[in-house]
């Protein structure tokens, strides 16, 4: 088992990686295993042995437990509405959806990725809200290809999917 102090430091080396599937499983595993150690603060001889030679991400001040679980469980609580924001942004700014590159299908596999966490699928976002999206995917364009009307996490899913199998 790991020490708590090489946890938090395993943390804080992945920590500023963009999102993506593998950080998001990455970083919930050390959630989980920092959450189950025993110790409950960090022994400073050891924090600082791993201070030298992490200088460049590591923090010279070993933090607590508990900021560190509070800090990992917020960067896992992911907006869903920000991600469907984001796919739609993503088809406005593209020509064609049949010549994607590689990192935008990757983000848009991470946004499957984090939709089909929510429990109920069928789910519609409420029309205010989707119309408040649907302005910011507006804001400097005349034209935007989110629907004017809202749609289901299950329709979204399937629409990202049909993007990714073309390419």
């Amino acid at each position: 088992m790991s020490t708590l102090e090489n946890l938090i430091a395993n943390y804080y080396r992945i920590r500023n990686n963009k999102m993506n599937i593998e950080k998001y499983e990455k970083v919930l595993l050390l959630y989980n295993k920092i959450r189950i150690n025993k110790h409950k603060f960090i022994k400073l001889d050891v924090w600082n042995k791993l201070y030298i030679h992490n200088k460049t991400v590591l923090p010279e001040i070993p933090p607590n437990k508990f900021s560190i679980l509070t800090q990992i469980q917020n960067e896992l609580n992911i907006n869903y509405l920000d991600l469907i924001y984001n796919y739609y942004n993503v088809l406005d700014n593209c020509r064609n959806v049949k010549e994607i590159s590689e990192s935008v299908i990757n983000e848009l596999k991470f946004i499957i990725f984090i939709l089909n966490k929510q429990k109920n699928s069928n789910f519609k976002i409420n029309e205010i809200v989707w119309n408040q999206m649907r302005h910011r995917c507006l804001i400097n364009k005349r034209k935007t290809k989110m629907p004017r009307e809202p749609i289901s996490i299950c329709e979204i899913i399937h629409n990202i999917n049909n993007i990714i199998y073309i390419n």
